[in-house]
């Protein structure tokens, strides 16, 4: 438990997950679980709507002229959230992160709300996604506990399952694995446990321990959730009939709030336990990723016939032989920085995933060639890269290299900044990617709160 003399005064908690597994309806549960002790209470006032929800609910055996399904929705307390949440179940709901910030007295928790990984508009969204998250977590300066969200029910390592978890390993340092916790919703069903996403889990978990030497407790890492007493709460006070046709299920949604709320104060009771993590170790992961694959698009790019070298003579030949070496070293940094820091240096299920979608657009009656155009692209520039880096990965792999620091990294890449034919197009996708990722400022103005102190100290 942890010691409220000691626990920090703000934690900072990034979510994570595939797409539609319930983590910003998630974030509103816990928005009530700490305003109200009870359901009752709850229900005695308005439930606490921080991301605007909508969902659908259907009349069993509705009588004549009813309808059999009911629309509930409220509107978020953020107009700036309005726009950033689709609400439609065939969509990814989530457009852009942001942070939920509750506080109590001089305890504050930021909960970082972000895109899920397998964007319903494919790869190419998930890797804006991605960059659109580093922007949002440099806004602080540690990162106490990841969440990793899945449902209930996860039966098979499905290609969609593995790119997902795999991506999100890809964000998360070996540093930080300590302060990962795997969060399974929609749990009602299941008794409040994983149920038969155990096995699935636990068979990645062992992959990972395995394979890259980390210590995920399979016992201690996992919590149950479900959000059903949330719903409850929002058609409740929205819409009468929804009240009437709930009512014989109200014992339900009662222990769905005791259990998962209970549940929640123990995540957070673990985050301010944990050893925060700079968020540093994030974002410069990300920043050598991404570097990796600019510099090796450019390399690709660049004309190097054999009318341009005779053209140019000797001079244009020695430069480009100086350019690809200091090329070829800061690659070799970044690679090997990723391999010593990160759990995933690349997604191994990308490919498979490019290619899955790939059939599913030339299977629409109304391809769109471009988007296949585009598809195809980023599969062979993904297959390019790691051609490319095979040799290094073979060489880190087979003996004892010093440890390469950020510092490294950023003198290695400053190098080729400097150099003639690749170094002014690389600074500028450089700075452009920068420039495209940036986002708002605006968050969610902290929200006071009655229940957080009680429960994590």
């Amino acid at each position: 438990m942890a010691d409220s003399r000691l626990a920090p005064k703000t934690i900072t908690v990034l979510i994570l997950g595939q797409t539609g597994r319930g983590k910003s309806t998630f974030i509103n549960s816990a928005a009530n679980y700490l305003k109200y002790s009870n359901l009752d209470e709850a229900l005695r006032n308005q439930p606490v709507c921080v991301i605007p929800t909508r969902f659908l609910h259907n009349i069993r055996n509705p009588g004549p002229n009813e309808e059999s399904e009911i629309v509930i929705e409220m509107p978020g307390m953020n107009a700036n959230d309005r726009q950033n949440e689709f609400g439609q179940p065939s969509l990814s709901a989530t457009k852009q992160p942001r942070v939920y910030s509750f506080v109590q007295g001089d305890v504050h928790i930021n909960l970082i709300d972000v895109p899920g990984i397998g964007d319903t508009g494919g790869v190419l969204v998930d890797a804006q996604n991605k960059s659109r998250i580093m922007e949002k977590i440099k806004k602080f300066d540690k990162i106490h506990a990841v969440w990793i969200f899945l449902m209930a029910k996860e039966t098979r390592a499905t290609t969609e399952f593995l790119f997902c978890l795999r991506d999100i390993f890809t964000v998360v340092p070996k540093t930080a694995i300590g302060n990962v916790a795997f969060v399974i919703t929609n749990t009602r069903s299941e008794n409040y446990t994983p149920g038969e996403t155990t096995s699935t889990l636990n068979t990645f978990i062992d992959t990972l321990n395995k394979e890259y030497g980390l210590q995920i407790d399979k016992s201690t890492s996992k919590y149950s959730v479900d959000s059903e007493a949330f719903r409850y709460l929002v058609g409740s006070c929205t819409n009468q009939k929804f009240k009437e046709n709930v009512a014989k299920h109200v014992a339900q949604y009662r222990e769905s709030w005791e259990v998962s709320r209970a549940e929640f104060f123990r995540l957070l009771k673990a985050a301010f336990a944990a050893t925060a993590q700079p968020t540093r170790h994030y974002k410069f992961h990300t920043h050598v990723f991404y570097n990796i694959q600019n510099i090796l698009k450019c390399m690709a790019t660049k004309p190097k016939t054999d009318a341009e070298i005779e053209n140019d003579v000797k001079l244009y030949v020695e430069n480009l032989k100086v350019c690809k070496s200091e090329i070829m070293n800061c690659v070799y940094t970044a690679y090997t920085y990723l391999y010593q820091n990160s759990i995933f240096v690349f997604n191994e299920s990308f490919e498979e995933k490019v290619k899955i979608e790939i059939r599913v657009q030339e299977a629409n009656k109304k391809v769109d060639r471009n988007v296949v155009e585009n598809l195809q692209k980023v599969l062979e520039d993904h297959k390019r890269t790691l051609r490319t880096l095979e040799p290094i990965r073979q060489r880190i792999g087979s003996q004892n290299i010093k440890q390469v620091t950020e510092d490294d990294f950023e003198q290695a890449l400053e190098k080729v900044f400097r150099l003639p034919f690749y170094g002014p197009a690389l600074k500028k996708v450089y700075e452009s990617e920068r420039e495209s990722a940036e986002l708002s400022t605006i968050d969610f103005t902290p929200l006071p709160v009655n229940h957080l102190l009680a429960n994590v100290s």
